[in-house]
C-alpha cells in the first residue's frame, strides 16, 4: 500500500507518497505552490531564517524536519557503480540514488530512485564507495 500525504503550502494542495522514512517528491510541482524539491527529494519551503533561503518542513526525513537546506548540506565525495551513485555528505551521511535491485541503495528497499534517499543503514562514514 501507498501511503499519499496532501500537504498544503499556501493557497495550493500538493500530493507526494511516502518513500521510507518521510514523505518523497521528484518534481517541485509535487512541493506546492513556492515549494522545491530538494536534491534529497524532500520538499523544502522558503525560509527567510536560513542562509539558502530553505527549510525542510515537517514531511521531510526526520533527520532533515525544520532544517535549513544548507546546513550541513556539503559533500565531500562521491562514488558511481554500474547502475547507482553514493555520496557523502561532510557529516559522514551517505545518500544514494539509481537502480536498487540488490539494495545498492542502502535504505533498507529494492525500489530505484531518481533521487538521492538515505542509505540509513550505513554508519557515519569517511569515505563512499560504490561497486
Amino acid at each position: 500500500m501507498t501511503r499519499l500525504a496532501v500537504v498544503a503550502m499556501g493557497a495550493t494542495l500538493a500530493a507526494c507518497t511516502a518513500h521510507g522514512e518521510g514523505f518523497r517528491c521528484e518534481q517541485n510541482a509535487q512541493c506546492g505552490a513556492g515549494g522545491m524539491c530538494a536534491i534529497t527529494g524532500y520538499c523544502a519551503a522558503a525560509s527567510a531564517e536560513c542562509a539558502s533561503g530553505w527549510r525542510y518542513g515537517d514531511y521531510a526525513a526526520p533527520a532533515l524536519r525544520d532544517r535549513c537546506l544548507s546546513d550541513g548540506d556539503r559533500y565531500g565525495g562521491i562514488a558511481t557503480g554500474s547502475d547507482h551513485t553514493c555520496a557523502l555528505r561532510e557529516d559522514g551521511q551517505v545518500w544514494c540514488w539509481g537502480r536498487n535491485d540488490k539494495g545498492q541503495l542502502g535504505d533498507g528497499s529494492h525500489t530505484r530512485s531518481a533521487v538521492p534517499v538515505h542509505a540509513a543503514g550505513v554508519p557515519p562514514a569517511q569515505q563512499v564507495a560504490a561497486g
